[in-house]
């Protein structure tokens, strides 16, 4: 299976398009972090503060959940990152950044992952 280079997809598809796919609005800015409602459950709050961003991370107040563009947009729609990032990579027209086969296998056996 092929690897995505997370670390220059992350630089082509910053937070901001992650939220523009999911249709999150903030609620306030506070200190320059967002803060709104969790996509990911489901605040039913529309004016709920419970996820806050800060740059490419995220961190939900309520169900204790976070992590980067990627994570939210797969926990939200409850599929695998690499699906998350492939369909962000699509929706927004960017080239997903793969990692040579040799370098795939290399991440891939230093996590112990067997084919």
């Amino acid at each position: 299976m092929p690897a995505i280079n997370f670390f220059a997809l992350k630089q082509l598809l910053p937070m901001s398009k992650a939220l523009e796919a999911l249709n999150w609005r903030p609620v306030s800015d506070y200190g320059g972090e967002l803060r709104g409602p969790c996509p990911v459950h489901g605040s039913r709050n529309h004016r709920s503060r419970s996820l806050a961003i800060s740059g490419d991370k995220w961190y939900c107040h309520s169900c204790k959940r976070y992590g980067d563009q990627f994570d939210l947009v797969a926990q939200s729609r409850h599929v695998t990152v690499f699906q998350a990032a492939l369909a962000l990579a699509v929706a927004h027209g960017v080239k997903i950044p793969w990692l040579p086969r040799s370098a795939a296998f290399r991440l891939r056996r230093n996590r112990g992952e067997e084919r």
